[in-house]
């Protein structure tokens, strides 16, 4: 076990979404079918163990509950180390979709594209910033639940590697994502039309002004008759 004196941990940027993950374990180059996810080492990782040979942490995170809309602008992986080493460590996407009671080492077909590294030097938190290339990875899960395969954890050249506590007997590693949610701001809904009631102010002044002109009609007819029955009294 390495002495706990390297720097302190840098701590996790502020983040809009923290997920703890669902499924953790490790996998064995030595023992190739054997599964370790019952086991009490929690999850360890290394170059070259003697007992081990090369084993790699898998961590996967469920990420349903993001937005497709939302655009990924950080994220990082806060682990609990228990046990440091002196090496280099990578964090590759995993090629390979794998079950946490299942997994051995001879079911993953490799490691995908890096996403990160990180040295272990100090117990307690480590948080590792993903790259751009990261956040591509974190934003194709977000996209399609069909690309999260999760993370592998590795190092080629170490042999005194690292321990990190698990989800069951310890706490589970956290993926904090900060996110650009601007893209799914709700598009306005469109205006009800309001009904208007008919303007029928013209078709009423031309209403009114036939009554008018029918009333005037009948003055105009009374007052020929009286003038007749004028004219005829004087003759």
């Amino acid at each position: 076990m390495i002495p706990s004196s390297g720097p302190e941990p840098t701590p996790p940027p502020s983040a809009d979404t923290v997920l703890s993950a669902v499924a953790d374990t490790f996998i064995s180059e030595k023992l190739p079918e054997q599964n370790f996810n019952a086991v009490t080492d929690q999850l360890l990782a290394d170059g070259n163990d003697g007992t081990y040979g090369s084993m790699k942490i898998l961590l996967a995170w469920d990420v349903s509950a993001v937005e497709s809309c939302n655009v990924v602008t950080a994220a990082s992986i806060e682990m609990q180390i228990f046990n440091t080493s002196p090496g280099t460590y990578e964090v590759y996407s995993s090629v390979s979709l794998w079950v946490e009671n299942e997994v051995a080492w001879s079911s993953l077909s490799g490691d995908g594209t890096l996403m990160g590294t990180f040295n272990p030097s100090s117990k307690g938190s480590r948080t590792v910033a993903l790259s751009t290339n990261g956040l591509d990875i974190v934003q194709n899960w977000i996209t399609s639940s069909d690309n999260n395969n999760g993370i592998v954890i590795t190092s080629a050249d170490t042999v005194d590697g690292i321990d990190v506590e698990d989800r069951e007997q310890g706490m589970a590693a956290k993926l904090s994502l900060t996110l650009d949610s601007s893209a799914c701001a709700e598009t306005p809904a469109p205006e009800t039309p309001t009904s208007e009631t008919p303007d029928n102010s013209e078709g009423n002044k031309s209403d009114g002004g036939s009554m008018s002109y029918f009333y005037l009609l009948v003055l105009l007819a009374a007052l020929i008759r009286k003038v007749k029955v004028n004219v005829k009294s004087l003759s």
